[in-house]
């Protein structure tokens, strides 16, 4: 546990209490639900990039003669590099609350031990909804094209990308045959579009779209009859340039946002990040334009819900002015290279400052493994009682509120915004 000055016992207890929900992970990704060894906990990408940045050989995660246990082994020496990470936090607090590790880190003398340990649980079916209980997390977002192995702990999302600005992030033509056939005019794409959307709610339950757009693109309005032209192109597979992909992302992220509205699909939206070169690392990276240009789209659809997710910090305040001033924004969590304490700490008192309780949710795990939901909601929840408990001693808020103040952020609204229950 942090030691955190100022933090109040009885406001972390509270929290710790509180039941939550996570609104986006990717459990299921390859058909994995909880840890099948060691090294899936490790090399998890927020904390396998700590263990590279310390000095790790590329090779340990690149070469596919190295089966998990070789890789484990080479890459342990650099725990107690990172051991001052956040991450590598997050991660003893896994080997420690739930497989009974007792060392400060990894080394080359102890991590058979915990290889061992995670080995008896990998193949218990009882586990993952265990470690859930662990966290005190209810239920859990995933992706709907792996069906959990427990149904009643997760509700389902849509990799949206090639609905909500398609030829952006893949090919245009893919893009639009992902969407449905007979699409030859703006109309005809409206028209897939509405049951493509329609078909995921109704077969596949999905309550989200998850949308990770390029940090170059601006969001703006696109004419029908400049439409048709781009659609006649990319279906013909003539190459759209990069200003013209922009132009279709757009038309169809109107389309999208309208139906996503009268089906009560949010619409999930990753800001933040980028790759400044191909094939190389995500980075933090942020226009302000892009959130200012997607404004006029929160505008246009009040009956849409966007949630926005931020990996970077100075986007912070003017993402929180937006959910203020828009009914159907909300923020949530701390993305990526944001989820850090000091990080986390700058988003929430934001929210908490500027937001009503039932505007905004605090958590959200982006883990591949059931093991990552807890580490990850041990850190959100530290942070949301370091929060909250300043705010007492700095007289903001009465110690009587902090109860509903957490329910609120840690679990009321998710359910009220994704699964529609309660107000």
């Amino acid at each position: 546990m942090l030691a955190v000055s100022g933090m109040r016992r009885e406001v972390l207890e509270l929290i710790q209490e509180t039941p939550a929900i996570d609104v986006h992970s990717h459990q299921g990704t390859n058909g994995v639900w909880q840890a099948r060894n060691l090294w899936e906990l490790f090399s998890y990408h927020w904390l396998a990039a700590d263990i590279r940045c310390a000095g790790c050989p590329a090779e340990v995660f690149t070469d596919k003669n190295l089966d998990a246990r070789e890789r484990m082994q080479r890459a342990a020496p650099y725990s107690g590099l990172a051991r001052n990470t956040v991450n590598h936090w997050c991660f003893m607090n896994i080997a420690r609350d739930l497989y009974g590790f007792q060392d400060e880190a990894l080394d080359e003398g102890n991590w058979q031990w915990l290889w061992d340990a995670v080995q008896e649980k990998a193949q218990d079916p009882s586990w993952e909804p265990h470690v859930m209980d662990r966290a005190g997390v209810e239920l859990a977002s995933a992706a709907h094209d792996q069906p959990p192995r427990h149904p009643d702990r997760y509700f389902a999302y849509e990799y949206g990308e090639y609905l909500f600005c398609p030829g952006l992030k893949g090919d245009p033509k893919q893009c639009l045959a992902d969407i449905g056939t007979g699409i030859d005019s703006a109309s005809s794409l409206a028209q897939a579009v509405a049951r493509k959307i329609r078909g995921l709610v109704r077969n596949e339950g999905i309550r989200a779209l998850h949308v990770w757009a390029p940090v170059e693109w601006l969001y703006a309005p696109v004419a029908e009859k400049q439409a048709n032209a781009l659609l006649n192109r990319a279906m013909a597979s003539a190459h759209l340039d990069l200003h013209e992909r922009h132009q279709l992302g757009s038309f169809v992220a109107d389309i999208t946002a309208k139906v996503c509205g009268e089906h009560d699909v949010v619409v999930q939206l990753f800001l933040g990040a980028a790759q400044m070169q191909e094939g190389g690392p995500w980075v933090s990276l942020y226009r302000p334009e892009w959130l200012r240009a997607m404004v006029s789209l929160f505008a246009k659809y009040p009956r849409t819900r966007f949630d926005v997710f931020l990996a970077t910090q100075p986007i912070s305040h003017e993402a929180t002015v937006v959910a203020r001033n828009y009914p159907n924004v909300s923020v949530s969590g701390a993305w990526w290279q944001g989820f850090t304490p000091s990080t986390i700490s700058t988003f929430f008192r934001d929210r908490l400052e500027m937001l009503p309780m039932n505007k905004w949710n605090a958590f959200y795990s982006d883990a591949y493994c059931v093991e990552w939901i807890y580490g990850k909601c041990s850190l959100t929840r530290n942070r949301l009682a370091v929060a909250l408990s300043e705010m007492v001693d700095e007289g903001l808020i009465g110690r009587d509120m902090v109860g509903q103040m957490a329910r609120s952020v840690l679990c009321d609204n998710a359910r009220s915004m994704y699964l529609l229950e309660g107000d």
